[in-house]
């Protein structure tokens, strides 16, 4: 694929977003057999800082489908924030436009934080993401949170992800566990209800785990021995891998998911703030 045709689709997304005051941006890499991403970024915006019916134009400019554009108008009044992201490989270039609802769930624990037992977890984003150069490839992701999940369990679900997927690898979990038991020693859980989720797509591909380890503001180069590792076992080249890590060695890491993709892939992702 073109890289210079898919650079113009991430400076278009830029251009629509760029008079607006952003929440924060962050990047990620991913990992898979014999494939390394980095070219990923997601951008929130405030959704009181964006209006409904300009949310709508920006989605039609880089070619939402349109029932995507719909549901989006649906959920945006119970959002809190809109993010907007953009992935680039050799093989596809992919928008990405998530909504978030950290209030709306926030505010339902909250009130009843001493007897809460969800019977079922909580939507905490809903994705949209669509090729660039062909929405007709497209997807729905959503992104459900276990408030107030004993560590334990965080283990055990991670465990029964990566153990029962197509590609399972027995090493992958176990430098998985290690990086989470690292971080987690590190945060106050108790703080943030919010810390774990699980990941499903609307045609029932994508199995994935999704935490936040943000709080245990551990750098880059923190995790470079389990890094070098995963490295190892996915087969990716050192040549690009290397200098990239030195590069964002000093960024602080964000979220951290893994598990198997709408292929059936294994991957994990490593989110850093910049």
């Amino acid at each position: 694929m073109n890289s210079k045709k898919q650079e113009n689709k991430a400076n278009i997304l830029f251009n629509l977003i760029n008079d607006f005051q952003l929440e924060g941006t962050e990047a990620s890499f991913k990992l898979s057999w014999k494939s390394f991403l980095k070219i990923r970024f997601l951008i929130g915006v405030r959704s009181q800082n964006i209006k409904i019916d300009k949310l709508k134009e920006i989605c039609k400019k880089i070619s939402m489908p349109d029932d995507y554009i719909i549901k989006l108008m649906q959920n945006f009044d119970n959002s809190n924030t809109v993010l907007f992201g953009f992935e680039e490989s050799e093989k596809h270039c992919i928008y990405k436009v998530y909504l978030e609802f950290w209030n709306k769930n926030y505010d339902l624990v909250n009130k009843t934080k001493n007897t809460y037992k969800p019977k079922e977890p909580l939507l905490q984003y809903l994705g949209f993401k669509w090729d660039a150069f062909n929405n007709l490839q497209s997807i729905i992701t959503k992104y459900y949170s276990f408030p107030y999940i004993p560590l334990q369990n965080v283990f055990k679900r991670i465990e029964s992800i990566l153990k029962n997927g197509p590609d399972s690898n027995e090493k992958i979990l176990n430098y998985s566990k290690a990086i989470i038991n690292y971080a987690l020693q590190r945060i106050d859980v108790i703080k943030d209800p919010f810390i774990y989720l699980e990941v499903q797509d609307n045609k029932k591909l994508r199995k994935s785990f999704d935490i936040n380890l943000y709080e245990a503001k551990i750098k880059i180069k923190d995790l470079k021995p389990y890094l070098y590792e995963i490295q190892k076992i996915f087969k990716i080249s050192n040549s690009s891998y290397h200098s990239f890590l030195e590069q964002i060695s000093s960024k602080m890491l964000g979220h951290f998911s893994g598990g198997f993709d709408k292929k059936g892939d294994l991957f994990l992702t490593f989110y850093y703030d910049i």
